[in-house]
């Protein structure tokens, strides 16, 4: 639970307190109870606009400077469809800019949903990629041996606080070692983070 539904929760339950309280007692709207009150509100107004959002997106990739190697030969051995594969040479337009550019390696890609939360956590995309991967072990160690091959996971954090803070157990840090050579970060400081 965040801090902001705390507060709310603890300002319904001092109003309905107040009012029963007031109304047995007669007491007047001006009184030092609802000044505090008044001052709750305010907090969980004020906390409404302020609390921060993090966006989160994991995405496992398996890259290759080969050209010769297939993407869908990635596909085929792991008996996974992944969210999106790019050979190296093929030709790409930026969504933004409208140049056009050139995929510089062969790249499988695997992502799991964004998911726009209240607190720095990727344990979630973490759990779904420990339900999909783990079986392919064996076959993804191979990948992971194999110097042609870069294996590693990309996590995406897009905030509009001024930096994060990330608390992963022993397992989920053994399970992203295991399973690949490294871990890179992107992470996107917006004001809007729903729109990024």
């Amino acid at each position: 639970m965040t801090h902001h539904a705390v507060i709310k929760g603890i300002t319904a339950k001092i109003q309905f307190g107040l009012d029963c309280f007031c109304s047995n007692m007669k007491f007047s709207h001006n009184s030092s109870l609802h000044k505090m009150l008044e001052n709750l509100q305010k907090l969980s107004s004020d906390m409404e606009s302020d609390y921060f959002v993090f966006k989160t997106q994991v995405s496992f990739a398996i890259a290759t400077d080969v050209s010769e190697i297939e993407p869908s030969s990635i596909t085929e051995d792991l008996q996974l469809n992944p969210s999106r594969m790019t050979k190296k040479g093929d030709t790409w337009i930026g969504k933004r800019t409208g140049c056009i550019g050139m995929r510089p390696r062969t790249a499988w890609t695997l992502d799991s949903e964004w998911t726009v939360l209240e607190e720095e956590t990727i344990c979630h995309h973490i759990g779904y990629f420990k339900t999909i991967l783990l079986p392919k072990f064996d076959i993804l160690n191979r990948y992971k041996e194999d110097d042609r091959f870069d294996v590693f996971f990309l996590i995406s954090i897009h905030t509009d606080d001024a930096g994060i803070w990330l608390d992963l157990s022993d397992d989920d840090l053994a399970f992203l070692n295991d399973f690949s050579n490294r871990i890179a970060i992107s992470l996107i400081v917006t004001t809007d983070v729903r729109k990024s």
